[in-house]
């Protein structure tokens, strides 16, 4: 199954721009990266592959305190990999868990 650095590649808080999303393609390629999550507070996720970026929103109604939604985040990826090895499936799971602290 791989670690979760090998699994998701990076995880990160980063508003996305044209040059970075060719900048993430590039350096995926380069060092054989098959996914990154990139936590984007109250507009959800994104998880990007070499050749996909899939837009998660958030299902939180009202963010009021972003703080701890990221490491709620790596938990419950690190928890749904004894589950599942779909990293879709994973970030929804996230994303529902992050929804609940914020």
């Amino acid at each position: 199954m791989g670690t979760i650095l090998q699994t998701l590649g990076l995880i990160c808080r980063i508003s996305m721009t044209c040059p970075l999303l060719i900048h993430y393609t590039v350096t995926m390629t380069r060092h054989h990266i098959s996914h990154i999550l990139l936590t984007r507070s109250e507009k959800g996720m994104s998880l990007m592959t070499p050749t996909h970026k899939h837009d998660v929103p958030t299902h939180a109604k009202d963010v009021v305190d972003v703080t701890g939604a990221g490491d709620t985040v790596v938990a419950a990826i690190a928890f749904g990999l004894g589950i599942t090895n779909d990293p879709l499936t994973l970030v929804a799971f996230a994303n529902q868990a992050a929804g609940v602290v914020v």
